[in-house]
């Protein structure tokens, strides 16, 4: 077993350290996208920038394969030395990468689709007359699906129709037409909603991103893939804590960089700097050298908090040579023999 590990040491190490400089560069490359508060204004970007967006995809997603190598190893040698450890749970750490970066591919591919056809449309379509959704709400609300309401400058105000039909149209109205307008479209049971600080064609971004099959199918891949990447990090992490390993601070890190997947667009960032600093414990590089369970090949645990560690030096003391045949200075009493009373004077 500690063969092994010393033979695959060398390559698991360059894949990780491969993983660490995709996840880190896909990262930076998508910097390079601008963020915006808006979603008409977002998806203009992603459009304008769809390069980077698919790039920083792939490179993500290439890291997150390349980080298969690292994970296993930490699995097989934790479960080397802790029986409990169950083999089959090893595929997490080969499903979770996989399926994590499909699923970053998908969405940006799917971003990048929806900004293609927002960009097409944009300018396209003038803002029509209030009238239309006045009318619309008399005659036919069941036409209407959902009314935006936009407040610009003030003075004059905007709606952003959706009709059942899936189409859009914008319409302007002044400010002081609002509340009456609101109104009718409650009395109609129409769904109306109030963005203050949106603007004309937040409404319809949304729908080209939000209700795409390429992004419903990231949005259902999202979880399944986040548990799977979050259990194929934090297991062996945790296992090889127990089995000491690792330190418990770095397996905390790894499964806060892990849990940060779903949350923070640099968390593939951390994963891979965590990884880096994992492949020096391979290759036995670290400043401290590492832990005494890689070289004994069995479980050798942390001590707990308050608990002292198992000395390794020599013990402090002096010694004494004895005769062999000199008598004992206490000798063990004979089975039956009574011991003598000291006589009081």
């Amino acid at each position: 077993m500690l063969e092994r590990e010393k033979r695959l040491a060398g390559p698991t190490a360059i894949a990780g350290y491969i993983s660490a400089l995709l996840l880190i560069a896909g990262v930076i490359v998508h910097l390079k996208v601008p963020q915006k508060s808006n979603a008409s204004d977002q998806l203009l970007q992603f459009s304008a920038h769809h390069q980077a967006l698919l790039a920083s995809g792939f490179l993500v997603a290439a890291g997150l394969l390349f980080a298969i190598a690292p994970l296993t190893y930490l699995f097989r040698a934790a479960a080397a030395r802790n029986p409990r450890v169950r083999p089959t749970l090893i595929a997490f750490c080969i499903i979770g990468p996989l399926l994590f970066g499909v699923q970053t591919i998908v969405a940006s591919d799917a971003l990048k689709t929806a900004g293609d056809s927002f960009t097409a449309r944009k300018g396209s379509e003038q803002p029509q007359n209030v009238k239309v959704l006045q009318n619309a709400i008399s005659s036919d609300p069941s036409s209407l699906s959902k009314v935006t309401l936009y407040n610009t400058d003030g003075k004059q105000n905007a709606g952003e129709v959706e009709k059942t039909d899936g189409t859009f149209y914008s319409v302007t109205f002044p400010a002081k037409s609002e509340v009456a307008l609101k109104n009718s479209l409650d009395k109609a049971s129409v769904d109306t909603s109030e963005d203050s600080s949106g603007k004309i064609g937040d409404a319809y971004a949304n729908h080209l991103a939000l209700d795409s099959n390429g992004y419903k199918l990231a949005g259902n891949l999202a979880l399944p893939a986040g548990v799977m990447m979050i259990f194929g990090v934090v297991y062996p992490a945790l296992q090889a804590f127990r089995v000491g390993l690792i330190t418990r601070l770095l397996s905390t890190l790894g499964a806060l960089a892990a849990a940060s997947l779903i949350l923070l667009p640099l968390a593939p960032a951390f994963i891979g700097m965590w990884l880096a600093w994992l492949c020096l414990i391979y290759l036995d590089r670290v400043p401290k050298g590492r832990s005494r369970a890689w070289d004994a090949g069995m479980a050798v645990p942390w001590p707990r908090p308050g608990q002292q560690p198992t000395p390794e030096a020599p013990i402090e003391g002096t010694a004494q040579e004895l005769d062999p045949d000199a008598p004992a200075p206490n000798p063990p009493r004979q089975r039956g023999e009574r011991r003598k009373r000291k006589s009081r004077g």
